[in-house]
């Protein structure tokens, strides 16, 4: 019974230094670059809305979306529903703000404004949009607020 737990004890004392020794194999993040292509995609989100070009809109967002109650068909249904009520142009734009990681998840709290033609003021609001690095992409994974527009 003693070397049976004593087996048990190496087997998983040499797991965690395999573990160990793969994850130190793998190349750090450079925080510079992920910033530059998180803003890639924040910057393609105003295009897609721009351009009224709802599969670029579609392919920002992770395809397991969801935000509470809001998945991705949500989104992409509020988006067309906009542009099919805002026949004319559509500006979103959204301050620069900074980028905070976690691992593999980032945030950027940022104020968004969309100019709607044909309607007197902008609409105006903040916004936390939170992205995830899937394979070597960022995608948006959540904070995307609909019935905005």
């Amino acid at each position: 019974m003693e070397k049976n737990r004593l087996a048990q004890l190496l087997v998983g004392l040499l797991a965690c230094v395999l573990v160990l020794l793969l994850s130190a194999c793998e190349q750090p993040r450079d925080p510079k670059q992920d910033t530059v292509e998180i803003r890639k995609v924040l910057a393609n989100r105003a295009k897609a809305i721009a351009t009224k070009d709802l599969e670029l809109y579609r392919s920002l967002f992770m395809p397991e979306y969801t935000d509470g109650q809001t998945t991705l068909n949500l989104i992409i249904t509020d988006m067309k529903e906009a542009f099919e009520r805002h026949p004319g142009s559509i500006k979103f734009t959204a301050q620069r703000a900074p980028v905070e990681f976690n691992l593999n998840t980032a945030r950027v709290i940022q104020r968004i404004s969309y100019e709607v033609e044909g309607m007197e003021k902008p609409i105006e609001t903040r916004e936390i949009v939170l992205l995830r690095l899937v394979g070597e992409q960022w995608l948006i994974s959540g904070g995307v607020q609909i019935g905005l527009i």
